[in-house]
């Protein structure tokens, strides 16, 4: 019995490091855990509109256990709901070859995938007979037998029949190789041959399948990561040796499960809504029980941001945004609203990425960022504008004739543009400026042509050849045998080409023979294998031929040799002088010769160790055959290689570097941390925008910067010892760099190698595989010309917002290494790249500096000002009078108001009028005995900061009359200030009035002033003042009632 309890990490090793980065920037919406999505679509006769009823639709994603499989209908049309995920759709038909297509499908989201299949090949061939079990003979009665394209083939056909009452099955194919497997066969260990050439006619194959029962179960429990609370109606699924899927299972209100499986390694994930799902393997030995707990993290942190247009600050609303964890299959989609807004709730990691998909005339783009638990991660992301173009020209390849209505598809990471050409064939592609663009052709009758291309700003032109789409009808087969012994030769590889671009491979068996097939049209089929010179035939068949071609292959156990290789000039390089590089070869059969740059680390006793920096582009090497037996190679370099400046706070190195699109650079090295006894392999992975480590990805998990203190990180590499006299290559090492602690380590992506003493490696191989190599030394000149700096215009951005600065317009005349921007904001700040983000939270005016420096460290600097508004609301409130309070006599408002800055302003309204302000604390009014009315009143405080933000609070009061106390007239009296100016005046109108003579009789008894209502009272009463809608730079002027009105009268 086995036991195991664990939080469910992503597993993933220095080897398939390649892969992670394919899969970082694989651009779709994808991966979520809420309410499932659903993918539908219509299956259609390529060409045509016919609906193709009856087909096999499959999704079944890759790195999770979960499979749909349904079939169209009689219109042709299929739908079903599957998980949040990222699927390969797989579509097939018997009189069809296989479609397929990857689809992703976000949390609620309906994905339409319209697919068409494209008429088979005659189907000649038939694949027959019987399964039965290994163990008692009897027919195995469950599942299916399906044939498969082999990966070494050019089919796509696809087939597949159920087993019958006896174990019988019967498949119908198209001539070629095929991948014969079981499928769904429950109880069984699954079979899998390849690959099985089947040709012509009838071709029998019984196989006998091991018993595997379902004895065996997993049991466990799915509890929330936070808080160790268990989920109740998780969804558990498992697939037996990337297999078999087996039926999933729900989690009961106490969180467990029970999920019955066969012996085998199980892949097994937990999904719940609001959670990210969570995934793991279980060996299986035998029967009995097995144990896997699952913690999965409640979606509980927050990313939102704003997309802003690069031309002009503006917000750009409804492009499609995309968050993905990659170290998980968390993810989700949804476009960003009417003001360019986006949010989505996301778990803590430090491999969070952010696309957003261009449309229209947008580029698109991606941020990397790290989610930290319980806090919202603000991320505004800068969205350009189309700003290439690229002029296709479509012909046919074998006619030159213009084609037209050929479909064009423009894409790169994040953006796609698609066109059509017209009757000259022509199309005109928007695009971004200085970004790999893949553009991919198609039309019917032709074969799919794709490419990429760096595009530069303006038109860009691409001729594009297609070829017509011929059937692989014909039929090559033979013997490859030893020309010495007419032994045949296994496994020897045969290839045909010459046609399209394609090659069609067919490797020979035990006893040296070969089928294969290919189109009618003029090839050269080539026979291979390692130890002997290739051999070849050409040949121009018509539709429908078979034909046999024997080769014979002589022994070659010589590799080639490299007579010479030099660079002219070998000193004083850079990018205004390059270099001519030149190989002289002996050999008969030469294959590939490849041309890479190394870089010196170190040197010692004659001897430098040189670091693989990377190979020359293909397309610029050139390999000719001057005469029989002999080899030239030649290329040239500019010193334009990149190479990767690691710093931290006590370290740096020149590294080499692997860049990968979008932004993205890797490297390998060794990972540790106290909880280690030695350091593990790991990966590192940087922006190489603003130089930021993502994460280390190690054999067990994805590490942040953050995650650990005692976290470091020692980048390694392999070596080649080279004689510094004669540049003679003496042996190779793997070398490891300094250390650096991953908390401030970060990387300078270089375009061009700093001054120094390099090497040139070439590397050949024949067609018997040998190999032989030779180095150049070369020193590039020191770089003497300063970059210009360029930090963009003024900004002028909101408190509390995240912003990006701008120092792309910088240049350099190799290229700039580095970016550094420099500020006081309450500490110095330094932020590293060309469009780093910050966040002001205090309102003011900033002196921002911009240094870039190149490889050899030349420097320049620029200013930008930062000007960051205040949008802070004041707060206020009223401790007196409470609400609703009963009042008579006067009355006193006592007020607290605040300010991120400061309250420049409290304004007091009564009954919507303003009749007093205060300008300093503590802000207090007083309304005297009588002012107000019997009856209800609404008072109301307003207050004001610098840049006119404001806030209010209302309380409402009722008015009653004090016993034995007459109403006076009505009068507003203000508080501070104000009050103590109007009290004197009272006092001196007391005093004058005190003064005056009696007269000797009475006079008669005049009236009594009126009682006036506060309607009446003589204030001038202010207009209302509206709360501002934006900030503005001062508050507009309004009467003060202190000075500006005219006392009540007598």
């Amino acid at each position: 019995m086995a036991t195991a309890s664990v939080r469910v990490r992503v597993s993933i090793s220095s080897a398939v490091f390649t892969a992670i980065v394919l899969l970082l920037v694989t651009v779709a919406p994808a991966w979520a855990s809420g309410p499932n999505g659903r993918i539908q679509g219509y299956v259609t006769m390529s060409g045509s509109a016919t609906p193709i009823s009856g087909a096999s639709v499959h999704a079944e994603a890759s790195d999770f256990p979960w499979v749909v499989d349904t079939t169209t209908d009689s219109f042709g049309f299929f739908q079903f709901a599957v998980a949040p995920h990222r699927y390969t759709l797989s579509i097939s038909a018997p009189s069809y070859s296989l479609n397929q297509t990857g689809v992703a499908v976000g949390s609620a989201q309906t994905v339409w995938a319209n697919m068409s299949l494209r008429p088979a090949s005659s189907r000649t061939a038939r694949l027959v007979g019987y399964v039965t079990d290994s163990v008692s003979s009897a027919p195995v009665t469950v599942g299916s037998v399906v044939a498969r394209p082999w990966y070494g083939s050019a089919s796509t056909y696809e087939n597949r029949s159920a087993l019958n009452a006896s174990g019988y099955y019967s498949i119908d194919l198209v001539p070629d190789s095929y991948d014969i497997a079981s499928d769904a066969v429950v109880g069984y260990v699954p079979h899998d041959y390849y690959p099985l050439y089947i040709g012509t006619g009838v071709l029998w194959y019984n196989f006998t399948m091991d018993p595997n029962p379902v004895n065996a179960w997993i049991n466990g429990t799915v509890l929330d990561d936070a808080t160790s609370a268990p989920i109740a109606g998780a969804t558990i699924t498992g697939r037996v040796d990337s297999s078999l899927v087996l039926p999933g299972v729900t989690s009961d209100a106490a969180g467990h499960y029970s999920l019955p499986t066969q012996s085998g390694t199980v892949e097994i994930a937990a999904d719940a809504a609001g959670y990210a799902p969570g995934s793991t393997s279980v060996y299986v030995s035998s029967a009995g029980s097995y144990f896997q707990d699952f913690r999965l993290p409640p979606l509980s942190r927050t990313i939102r941001g704003y997309l802003i247009d690069a031309a002009n600050g503006s917000h750009v609303p409804g492009l499609g945004v995309q968050v993905a964890d990659l170290r998980t299959s968390y993810g989700l989609f949804k476009p960003a609203d009417a003001a360019g807004f986006f949010t989505f709730d996301v778990p803590p990691t430090p491999a969070m990425s952010i696309w957003v998909y261009g449309s229209g005339n947008y580029t698109g783009n991606v941020a990397y960022v790290e989610t930290k638990p319980y806090q919202t991660t603000w991320v505004n992301i800068t969205i350009g504008r189309l700003s290439s173009d690229i002029a296709a020209h479509v012909t046919n390849a074998l006619t030159g004739a213009n084609l037209s209505g050929v479909t064009l598809i423009a894409a790169w990471y994040f953006g796609s543009d698609v066109q059509t050409t017209d009757v000259s064939g022509s199309a005109a592609l928007g695009a971004p400026t200085a970004m790999t663009v893949y553009v991919t052709a198609i039309a019917s009758g032709y074969q799919y042509w794709t490419g990429s291309l760096t595009t530069a700003a303006g038109t860009n032109r691409l001729d594009i050849a297609l070829w017509p789409d011929l059937p692989t009808d014909v039929h090559v087969r033979g013997w490859v045998r030893d020309a010495t012994s007419g032994v045949g030769i296994w496994p020897a590889s045969v290839e045909a080409t010459g046609y399209d671009g394609q090659t069609y491979t067919a490797y020979t068996n035990g006893t040296g023979y070969y089928d294969l097939s290919t189109v009618a049209a003029p090839q050269t089929v080539r026979a291979m294998e390692y130890g002997y010179a290739g051999s070849q035939a050409t040949l121009n068949p018509s539709p429908g031929d078979s034909l046999w071609v024997n080769l014979t292959l002589a022994a070659d156990n010589s590799p080639p040799s490299i007579r010479s290789f030099t660079a002219t000039p070998s000193t004083g390089l850079d990018p205004a002088h390059p270099t001519a590089l030149a190989a002289d070869i002996g050999e008969a059969s030469l294959d590939l010769a490849t041309i890479s740059i190394l870089m010196m680390y170190s040197s010692s006793a004659g001897i430098g160790t040189f670091l693989r920096l990377g190979s020359l582009d293909p397309a610029t090497v050139s390999m000719a055959s001057p005469s029989a037996g002999n080899y030239s190679v030649t290329s040239s370099w500019d010193t334009r290689t990149p190479v990767g400046h690691l710093t931290d706070a006590l370290t740096n190195v020149w590294w080499p570097v692997l860049s990968y699109s979008p932004f993205l650079a890797g490297m390998s090295g060794y990972y540790s941390d106290a909880s280690l006894a030695a350091p593990v392999a790991g990966n590192a992975l940087f922006d190489t925008r603003d130089g930021r480590l993502l994460f280390v990805v190690t054999g067990s998990d994805f590490v942040g910067p953050h995650d650990d203190p005692t976290s470091t990180f020692q980048p390694a590499a392999s070596a080649v010892q080279i004689d510094l006299a004669s540049a003679a290559i003496v042996g190779y090492s793997l070398v490891r760099g300094p250390t650096f602690g991953l908390g401030s380590l970060r990387l300078s992506y270089a375009p061009a190698v700093p001054s120094g003493t390099y090497a040139g490696l070439i590397e050949t191989e024949d067609s018997s595989y040998q190999y032989s190599s030779a180095a150049v030394l070369m020193q590039t000149a020191a770089d003497a010309v300063p970059p210009v700096a360029n930090a963009g215009t003024d900004l002028t951005v909101n408190e509390d917002a995240a912003m990006t600065f701008d120092g792309f317009a910088s240049t350099d005349n190799v290229g700039i290494a580095s970016y550094t921007w420099t500020f006081m904001d309450g500490s110095a700040q330094t932020l590293p790249g060309a469009a780093p983000m910050y966040v002001f939270a205090a309102p003011g005016i900033y002196i921002v500096t911009l240094t870039v420096r190149d490889a050899d460290g030349n420097s320049a600097t620029d200013l930008v000002t930062v000007t960051v508004r205040d949008v802070t609301r004041p707060s206020v409130s009223i401790p007196t009078p409470s609400e609703s309070a009963h009042v008579s006599g006067s009355i006193g408002i006592t007020v607290n108001a605040s300010d991120n800055v400061g309250v420049v302003r409290v304004q007091l309204r009564v009954d919507g009028t303003a009749v007093a302000n205060d300008t300093a604390a503590p802000f207090e009014f007083v309304l005297p005995s009588g002012s107000l009315s019997i009856g209800n009143h609404t008072l109301e405080v307003v207050a004001y900061d610098a840049a006119g933000n404001s806030a209010s609070e209302v309380r409402h009061v009722t008015v009653v009359a004090a016993a034995g106390s007459p109403i006076a007239p009505a009068l507003v009296v203000a508080g501070g200030i104000g009050f103590l100016v109007l009290l004197a005046v009272l006092v001196a109108f007391l005093i004058l009035r005190g003064r005056r003579r009696r007269p000797v009789a009475a006079p008669l008894p005049t009236p009594s002033p009126p009682v006036a209502p506060l309607e009446a009272a003589a204030v001038q009463e202010a207009p209302v003042e509206p709360e501002p809608a934006a900030p503005v730079e001062s508050p507009p002027a309004e009467p003060d009632p202190e000075f500006d009105e005219p006392l009540p009268p007598e």
